[in-house]
């Protein structure tokens, strides 16, 4: 066999039918390249078979393609990506490629540092691929997957509409939707082709994302406190002088105990939300929030030296360190330069907000 050269063709390899949509991808983008594809439907589906077995068929289908002269070798199946990737590339003199790495990048993207839901095969799921090529992007960026086996066959035999589909997908779609995943992401090859059905079920399921439903009713109990109460009169007047406050009578004590105890019930329900989201309570899982609320707090305008803030700019804050973070994902920036990246920029307003201060 002669060596490949940069007019030899790609080769690229799946179960079944499902990586002809990787195929498509790639004649979208690299029209002037010749392509080799070996679907692999004798032996559909890998993702039930056992790690060992699922090496041993896709070294089968690797030296296939080999022997036909080809230049790389693209693995358009998400099992073979998530257990086998190594293998062959250890086993082979030649790229390879696989597809977990750029699914993961563009989930990262597109959840906006949210919770991001993965449908795939049992097999993929259960390498916990995924998970890992999402914090390679962002340590940030929390995976919950969900193994979705029948959507394969469905794909295979071409039925793709329809109820049956529809009611496969919302199965599967139900548990991360519940959890409040901002995307799904297809790991699996075979699911583009049931795309739109994908896509019905899961806008139909997700309506308002219950903690953005909680979210707004916290801030309309939070603003109605503190701006059409007494308590939020003296909760701003203990910020801007507590002994003043205490020499006109009231009992200074009492309201900062309530403000403390106010607090531990919004953090409470903001660790129920983040438990039901990644469905496990590690105590270590929200290390390091605390600073991103601090920070929102911030840079949404609230000012120590003078004690006085806003619901609404507290709001924007949150915005402003979630966009802030999601922008330094797609950067690559590591989690702990993000951090040092808020901070400096919370160094920088509290300085402003001195200055101010010392102008007035």
């Amino acid at each position: 066999m002669e060596p490949a050269t940069s007019a030899s063709p790609l080769g690229v390899f799946d179960s079944g039918l499902g990586g002809l949509t990787v195929v498509r991808a790639l004649r979208a983008r690299c029209p002037e390249e010749d392509i080799v594809y070996l679907g692999d439907t004798a032996r559909v589906p890998y993702g039930s078979r056992s790690p060992e077995t699922v090496i041993r068929y896709a070294l089968g289908c690797a030296r296939v393609l080999t022997a036909r002269g080809v230049k790389a070798i693209i693995v358009a199946c998400n099992t073979v990506s998530a257990v086998a990737l190594d293998m062959l590339r250890v086993e082979l003199d030649l790229p390879v490629l696989g597809v977990i790495l750029p699914g993961a990048r563009a989930a990262v993207a597109a959840s906006g540092g949210g919770l991001v839901g993965v449908l795939g095969t049992t097999g993929t799921i259960a390498s916990g691929a995924y998970p890992r090529a999402v914090a390679s992007f962002s340590t940030r960026t929390e995976v919950v997957g969900q193994a979705a086996p029948l959507l394969v066959p469905l794909a295979e035999e071409g039925w793709t509409e329809g109820e049956v589909p529809r009611l496969v997908a919302r199965r599967y779609l139900e548990p991360l939707i519940a959890a409040g995943a901002r995307c799904v992401l297809l790991g699996c090859t075979h699911y583009p082709l049931l795309r739109a059905t994908i896509e019905e079920e899961a806008a139909a399921l997700a309506g308002v994302p219950m903690p953005i439903v909680v979210a707004g009713l916290a801030y309309v109990v939070a603003h109605a406190l503190l701006y059409h109460t007494r308590f939020g009169t003296y909760v701003f007047a203990i910020g801007g002088n507590r002994e003043a406050l205490g020499l006109a009578g009231v009992r200074v004590d009492a309201y900062h105990a309530a403000i403390y105890a106010l607090g531990g019930v919004f953090v409470g329900v903001a660790a129920l939300l983040l438990t039901a989201r990644i469905n496990s309570g590690p105590p270590t899982v929200a290390i390091g929030m605390e600073f991103d609320a601090v920070a929102a707090v911030i840079l949404g305008g609230t000012s120590f030296e003078r004690g006085e803030g806003w619901i609404f700019g507290t709001l924007l804050g949150v915005i402003a360190v979630g966009m802030l973070r999601n922008g330094l994902d797609l950067l690559a920036v590591p989690s702990s330069l993000q951090s040092v990246s808020i901070g400096l920029l919370v160094i920088v307003t509290l300085l402003l907000d001195r200055v101010g201060m010392a102008r007035a």
